[in-house]
């Protein structure tokens, strides 16, 4: 359980809330609610600020890796095109798949960054493996609203002579 404005003013945090509350409760037993004390906020708060730490690194660092994900032709049998999924790779190896970061990123108005990087590591190695395909990039919309977008991405496109029509950017549903 989470209350409005007793533990976040917006309805993404009060899920969150409910959602780390509901997790407490079903390990202290069944049949239980769980409402949030001090020391949970302050763990909650404590993870986000974890999370923006590991961002704003990730991003400094370029510790963003481009999984390709086959999509695959049903006569041929071959894959003939992929879709680009995003993982950081913070220093202790693990891997943060996007659930986890895209949210913290757009908030703290560096999605486009990201994105960047994305695109420059999967153009790298599509090069380097010589893979003709499409490629299908899932992208912010708030990609979409700074000025540079376009600029960098004929930039990346040149400097990894990437054929553009290869190129398709996938809106994410937020």
């Amino acid at each position: 359980m989470a209350i409005y404005p007793d533990h976040a003013q917006e309805a993404k945090d009060l899920l969150m809330f409910a959602d780390n509350m509901m997790y407490k409760a079903k390990m202290e037993g069944k049949n239980r609610v769980g409402l949030p004390t001090q020391e949970d906020v302050v763990e909650v708060f404590r993870q986000i600020g974890e999370k923006s730490i590991i961002v704003l690194n990730a991003i400094e660092e370029k510790n963003i890796v481009p999984y390709l994900q086959p999509i695959m032709n049903m006569h041929t049998g071959r894959a003939d095109a992929y879709e680009v999924l995003s993982r950081l790779q913070p220093g202790d190896g693990q891997l943060i798949g996007a659930g986890e970061f895209v949210e913290m990123a757009e908030r703290m108005g560096v999605i486009q960054k990201l994105d960047y990087i994305v695109m420059e590591k999967v153009f790298e190695k599509i090069k380097a493996e010589k893979f003709e395909g499409m490629l299908f990039l899932n992208l912010s919309p708030k990609a979409l609203v700074v000025s540079e977008f376009l600029h960098e991405c004929k930039r990346l496109v040149r400097e990894y002579q990437i054929c553009p029509e290869r190129v398709v950017f996938e809106l994410t549903e937020r």
